[in-house]
């Protein structure tokens, strides 16, 4: 019973935390909406491994270096803000220059190896906090509880991207100026108050 109830709360943890991670899955399906399946896969994994490896490393900090830990924390939402709305605003841009360009429907091209990387690092930050949640868990139980978040957010965002993908065919040029909206709110809501 424990073992289902540990598995449930993860599972319920995973995909609280993957809703940004959702979210920017959703704009990147919408930016680019003929994106190849191998493309799909390595950005969902991308996301899928971040939010795996952030709560291990809160874990880590937690129980090893809490000093350092608690110096860097208040500036952690801060960093996922900026990145967020750097990217938001560069594909507001690139959307309007493609409108005014050639009026090509959506965007062929994934996005790259470092502007996936920075969104999956910038929508797993929050799941660094998750490492105090954890911190009394032994060392077996905290690595299965962030891989258990990483799956969750994985098929989570193999979804989002999959639902962006479908809207970005109907909204032709618009899907990368919708995605880019989505960064800069989802940029907005990790500001900490």
């Amino acid at each position: 019973m424990n073992a289902i109830l540990f598995l449930l709360n993860n599972i319920i943890l995973g995909a609280a935390l993957a809703m940004d991670a959702f979210s920017v899955s959703v704009a990147n399906g919408l930016d680019v909406p003929h994106i190849k399946r191998k493309d799909r896969l390595f950005m969902t994994g991308a996301f899928g491994l971040f939010q795996s490896l952030m709560p291990l490393l809160g874990w880590f900090f937690v129980n090893h270096t809490e000093k350092t830990f608690e110096v860097v924390v208040p500036y952690v939402p801060w960093a996922g803000t900026v990145i967020l709305l750097i990217l938001g605003v560069k594909m507001i841009v690139e959307g309007i220059g493609n409108r005014n360009g050639s009026g090509e429907e959506g965007s062929t091209t994934a996005p790259g190896i470092r502007m996936i990387l920075l969104q999956a690092v910038a929508t797993s930050i929050d799941a660094l906090s998750v490492g105090f949640i954890t911190a009394s868990q032994s060392t077996p139980e905290a690595i299965l509880s962030s891989l258990i978040i990483g799956i969750t957010t994985f098929l989570i965002c193999l979804g989002g991207v999959h639902a962006g993908k479908v809207f970005g065919k109907k909204l032709s040029f618009y899907g990368r100026i919708l995605g880019g909206v989505i960064l800069i709110v989802i940029a907005f809501r990790l500001i900490p108050l």
